[in-house]
């Protein structure tokens, strides 16, 4: 038995789907951490356009490999969101307040060295969800 040419990623398609998934999670991450109010939304975008990229770094195919290739990126643009909303707190202070990071009134997570919230960790599930099924 052969296996379908939809399942059929080579090394080359695998590298070029790790650089644009992460590409792609860099610049929506660098979005989200300058407007920590919008993360929902961005969450979403995030979870949207980063398989679309590895699906068309990719050729279009799919399987468990691009799966985890999306998955890891959509985290790790994550990851810069945080990083960025470290490093600019109030980058655009004309907005009056809106992209600033606002406390959540749980010790834990506000005890913690950079800015998590509980609903952070609910629009991470929904992105990695998107991007499992989305390459599936």
């Amino acid at each position: 038995m052969q296996v379908l040419p939809t399942y059929a990623v080579s090394t080359d398609y695998y590298a070029k789907a790790v650089a644009y998934g992460f590409g792609m999670a860099a610049l929506v991450g660098i979005l989200m951490g300058l407007f920590p109010a919008f993360e929902f939304w961005v969450a979403l975008i995030m979870g949207i356009v980063v398989p679309e990229a590895v699906g068309f770094g990719s050729n279009q195919k799919r399987g468990p490999g691009l799966q985890a290739v999306a998955m890891t990126a959509v985290a790790f643009g994550f990851v810069v969101s945080r990083i960025v909303i470290q490093i600019f707190p109030q980058f655009i202070p004309s907005l009056g307040g809106i992209n600033e990071p606002y406390p959540t009134g749980l010790p834990l997570l506000d005890s913690l060295p950079f800015y998590l919230t509980q609903y952070t960790i609910l629009y991470l599930a929904l992105a990695l969800f998107l991007a499992n099924r989305r390459l599936h």
